[in-house]
């Protein structure tokens, strides 16, 4: 049973399978015929996702997430379950990716499009793969941006509450000469009132 397969990107003429044992095998066209094998321990077990070897988008690397497993040749005690990336051509891997902090099985890998990018996936965690230099400017870029709108917003905010502010001051004013002028309006009726009774009085 084959899990994956996928065409190169760089022309198209070469398939790339993966099996469920420990072999990656390359078709090439037009006839498809088998290209070669090569050996990778990447075994079937029925819990986790099938392990899948995918292409670089721009040259005829592939990647894979290594299972160790004790029958493969060279294996050899406390062996990482590393993301391998293997020159197809030569047949050796020419680079390991490993996380400490995500020590499972990585069983779906993807490139993006300009291939500076790698995408791993594990159980219920996505892995994410760049330069040390990129990531480090993109970084900077994201703080940059972020520090940008938090002093945008907290001046916002600033001149919002300064001019709700002068919103409720001016209210108070309005509600105070108000309040005074109806004061006034009571105290000249009863002073009215209080008159008018005097001279009731006085006749």
């Amino acid at each position: 049973m084959t899990p994956g397969a996928h065409f190169s990107r760089t022309n198209g003429c070469r398939l790339l399978t993966t099996d469920q044992c420990n072999q990656v095998r390359v078709y090439l066209a037009p006839e498809w015929h088998l290209e070669k094998t090569i050996l990778h321990p990447h075994r079937f077990f029925q819990h986790i996702t099938p392990i899948k070897a995918t292409w670089h988008p721009l040259l005829d690397l592939a990647v894979i997430g290594r299972y160790p497993d004790p029958n493969f040749a060279g294996y050899h005690e406390n062996e990482l379950r590393t993301i391998d990336i293997i020159d197809v051509d030569s047949e050796k891997v020419v680079a390991r990716l490993h996380d400490p902090s995500a020590p499972g099985l990585v069983c779906v890998n993807k490139f993006n499009p300009a291939g500076d990018t790698l995408l791993s996936g594990m159980g219920v965690n996505l892995l994410l793969w760049r330069k040390k230099e990129e990531a480090a400017k993109i970084q900077e870029s994201f703080m940059s941006k972020l520090s940008g709108r938090g002093l945008d917003r907290s001046s916002n905010q600033g001149q919002s509450r300064t001019g709700r502010s002068g919103q409720s001051l001016r209210a108070n004013d309005k509600l105070k000469k108000q309040t005074e002028t109806s004061e006034n309006k009571q105290t000249k009726t009863k002073l009215k009132v209080k008159t008018t009774k005097e001279n009731q009085k006085k006749k």
